[in-house]
């Protein structure tokens, strides 16, 4: 439950996750103006308590660039809407 100050490649031995929760975003404003967009994951089928947010995050923009710099380094630009095949980008 924190506002993320950096995201950086990690070097930890890390393995898939056996579980699935769901994830909700939501935009926010901070006391000084600062956008920031909360991530909020809510327990997995198996939980006592499903409905209860079991983490949260924040990104404010230069975070979430860093964030998506990292999706695009693992799954390639295609993960960007724009990029995607058959996308016009909105325009």
């Amino acid at each position: 439950m924190a506002l993320i100050r950096s995201v950086q490649a990690g070097r930890q031995t890390v393995k898939p996750h056996g579980t699935q929760v769901d994830c909700f975003a939501q935009q926010l404003t901070a006391a000084d103006g600062t956008l920031l967009v909360h991530l909020s994951t809510f327990g997995s089928d198996h939980r006592a308590s499903p409905a209860k947010s079991s983490q949260s995050m924040q990104f404010d923009r230069e975070r979430a660039a860093d964030l998506i710099e990292q999706f695009v380094t693992v799954f390639g630009d295609t993960v960007l809407p724009s990029r995607r095949s058959g996308s016009d980008g909105g325009s």
